[in-house]
């Protein structure tokens, strides 16, 4: 990738293709990358190492609210379901309006 041949790049974007570049610099498994803690209002510098790269967090000091989520069990997802209204048939869940 272009972004680590050298040189500086200053990236702006959305939360979660923040999540997508800082996981792939940092090496971290597809699964925990939704995961991956990016607060607002924050500069993320990555600095390539000889076995990959540091993160270093520089915050601007703004309150704001956190959007990071910790990873949820499947327990915990499936009774937000049910608690909803939506039944787990075989391997599909089915809103209760449309079971009747």
């Amino acid at each position: 990738m272009d972004l680590e041949k050298g040189g500086s790049v200053f990236v702006i974007c959305h939360q979660a293709v923040l999540r997508c570049i800082v996981g792939y610099l940092l090496d971290i498994p597809v699964e925990e990358i939704p995961y991956i803690k990016i607060p607002l209002h924050t500069v993320i510098k990555i600095v390539p190492t000889a076995y990959g790269c540091e993160r270093e967090d520089i915050k601007f000091g703004i309150s704001s609210a956190i959007t990071h989520r910790d990873k949820q069990s499947v327990e915990s997802i499936e009774k937000r379901l049910i608690d909803a209204g939506i039944n787990k048939v075989g391997s599909t869940y089915l809103w209760n309006g449309l079971l009747s």
